[in-house]
């Protein structure tokens, strides 16, 4: 019997099940002494957030399109990898896969060794691509096992969208291995521009406290807000910088802050 083929409106009513909270089996917490945070950090497992969207949609209407953007050492004994994973939820039809929704994540791992290293991109970035399916939401929302949270990190999750001047922006607790926190002024206007997978992401050139020039990237959620700024106003970007054969070095952005 041939399988049913999956609709945009399907999908819009399987969102409920999609983003139901996982069970406490899936809970995974890292202590504050590996996290090296001062406080413990919690996620759900790599194969819980895989077996949700299994369950819920069936192993054949989604599928991820990992992309290594780079290797590199970092310090004396770690390798870093960061990755780009597309995930598309559609239908294979006449052995062609037709996406009806996608989206992008960008993420990285470092680790003694290069297979942890591959292994821990691959699975924080996916991790990341479903969540914006609402698969384990809890984890980026701030609102997943409070009890391994210092006292103040709900309050700086309920602030963290305000995007108001203060100089204490919320950041400290966001933070993940790779990204850093950077201070830039704007140079031009954000242009956007759409990727070979047909999704819109912004550019724009940036010049940081330390008079260097680079290119900003940013996706997603937020080009809106992106593009009201104005040039030469200075934004507090939580991002990762890159090396591109193209553009030179360039900020990956995950949030920002005016």
């Amino acid at each position: 019997m041939e399988e049913k083929l999956l609709t945009m409106e399907e999908l819009t009513k399987l969102y409920p099940k999609l983003s139901a909270q996982l069970g406490k089996e899936a809970v995974q917490t890292t202590s504050e002494e590996e996290t090296k945070k001062g406080y413990p950090t919690a996620g759900y497992g790599y194969q819980f957030v895989v077996n949700r969207l299994n369950e819920v949609l069936g192993p054949s209407h989604w599928r991820q399109i990992p992309e290594i953007i780079s290797e590199m050492p970092k310090g004396d004994k770690l390798t870093e990898v960061t990755m780009k994973i597309i995930v598309q939820i559609g239908n294979w039809i006449n052995g062609e896969f037709i996406p009806i929704a996608e989206q992008i994540a960008f993420g990285g791992h470092a680790s003694r060794t290069k297979p942890d290293a591959y292994k821990g991109a691959h699975t924080n970035t996916l991790k990341k691509a479903l969540g914006m399916f609402g698969v384990g939401k809890e984890a980026y929302e701030g609102t997943l096992d409070d009890d391994n949270r210092t006292p103040d990190f709900r309050e700086k999750v309920a602030h963290k969208s305000s995007y108001n001047n203060s100089e204490s922006n919320g950041f400290e607790d966001f933070e993940e291995e790779g990204e850093s926190k950077i201070r830039v002024k704007l140079l031009t206007p954000i242009e956007i521009k759409k990727s070979k997978s047909g999704n819109n992401y912004g550019v724009a050139k940036v010049i940081t406290t330390n008079n260097e020039t680079l290119q900003l990237l940013v996706f997603d959620k937020n080009l809106e807000r992106i593009q009201a700024m104005k040039v030469n106003q200075v934004i507090t970007v939580l991002g990762e910088i890159k090396d591109s054969p193209v553009n030179g070095k360039q900020i990956i952005a995950k949030d920002f802050v005016a």
